[in-house]
């Protein structure tokens, strides 16, 4: 077995299925730039290697985490409440 024949490619069904989205949903993170693929077949099927998805998810946690914090903060600054 050569080195280049371990890596294992997902179907942006199963990136959808790990990440808890539809293939749509997947489609349009490619599409954003947001989801790196490895290749994308002559037929339009985009594959997808693992470390990218894991890298995906970061980043999703990153944003998550920051707008969480963001949204705590102007709740305890009262920004935006009407008096």
């Amino acid at each position: 077995m050569h080195d280049h024949d371990a890596t294992i490619y997902l179907l942006s069904s199963d990136v959808a299925r790990i990440l808890g989205l539809t293939p749509c949903a997947v489609r349009v993170a490619w599409q954003r730039g947001q989801l790196r693929s490895a290749a994308v077949t002559e037929r339009g099927v985009r594959l997808f290697v693992r470390a990218d998805v894991d890298a995906f998810v970061a980043a999703r946690a990153v944003k998550r985490k920051k707008l969480s914090e963001d949204r705590a903060a102007r709740r305890n600054t009262g920004s935006g409440a009407a008096a």
